[in-house]
């Protein structure tokens, strides 16, 4: 059965391996978190990757392999380990429950997130347990199962695949040593989940239309890429975040759709080049043919 709340495709005739993962940019908010938390329209986004999917729309068909989150960032992150629970905002935690502490929990920003960002709480009083579980339950063992099967089909059918887990990310961050971030940032978890051939094919067709672009820094790639890359196996997978002033007032979140357009058709042209080329680097795409 059908999760309501993650679209997927299984292509009958995939045209390539490439696999599109967009799971930050769900905006069913009324069907999730709404009725749970105190914040308020564009309050409920902050978290949001705003509009990526639609970004990547033109690239997705029938042919296409794709996961799409239609549940918000703020109900539950799957770019989480299911174990990063962050202890201070639920009751009733068994004991001796497995949880792994790392700087996203202890900051708020777990697999059921506390914040939507630094100064927003979501919730007024602690959560019972058991909406952890029922989360879980209900969206995130589904998509990272979905995943792994999309992977699956890709190896089968070219003997590869190239998860794209797509992302957006502000313009400016307090963290980074430059506080303004370039157009693109490429994680690969410093190189552990995504050959250097692909690797060099996404960075020149970004560069060709003259965007700025850096890799590892500051986003190497999370959870996502963590499980389901094994590039031994030829299960590549790369994250990239693409700078909201591109397409977006950060502060309204209005959409500029003239930018929009220009980003969208401009990554349409490197995502369609670089499927070209994996016909040289690789020679699998003869068996969609």
């Amino acid at each position: 059965m059908k999760n309501p709340l993650i679209e997927y495709n299984f292509p009958k005739k995939p045209d390539s391996p490439l696999i599109y993962s967009f799971p930050h940019s769900g905006r069913d908010y009324k069907n999730t978190i709404s009725n749970k938390t105190a914040l308020k329209n564009n309050d409920q986004r902050i978290s949001e990757d705003f509009y990526v999917d639609k970004i990547f729309s033109n690239l997705i068909n029938k042919n296409t392999f794709f996961i799409k989150a239609k549940f918000p960032r703020c109900y539950v992150d799957v770019n989480r380990s299911r174990y990063e629970i962050d202890a201070r905002l639920f009751k009733n935690i068994p004991e001796n429950y497995e949880i792994i502490e790392s700087a996203y929990n202890i900051s708020g920003f777990g697999v059921i997130p506390r914040k939507v960002s630094s100064e927003k709480d979501l919730y007024d009083s602690l959560l019972p347990f058991e909406e952890y579980k029922n989360r879980i339950a209900r969206v995130y063992n589904d998509w990272h199962d979905i995943t792994e099967n999309l992977i699956q089909k890709s190896l089968s059918n070219f003997g590869v695949a190239f998860l794209i887990d797509c992302h957006s990310m502000p313009s400016e961050i307090s963290f980074s040593s430059s506080s303004a971030l370039p157009d693109f940032v490429i994680g690969n978890l410093f190189g552990d989940s995504s050959e250097k051939s692909f690797n060099y094919e996404l960075k020149k067709q970004i560069k060709y239309l003259n965007y700025s672009i850096s890799f590892n820094k500051p986003f190497s790639g999370n959870y996502i890429l963590k499980r389901h890359s094994r590039k031994k196996e030829g299960i590549n997978a790369v994250q990239v975040e693409i700078n909201r002033s591109l397409y977006i007032e950060e502060k309204t979140l209005k959409l500029k759709i003239k930018a929009f357009k220009k980003l969208q058709k401009n990554i349409n042209s490197v995502f369609v080049n670089l499927k070209k080329s994996l016909k040289g680097y690789y020679n699998i795409l003869k068996v969609a043919e």
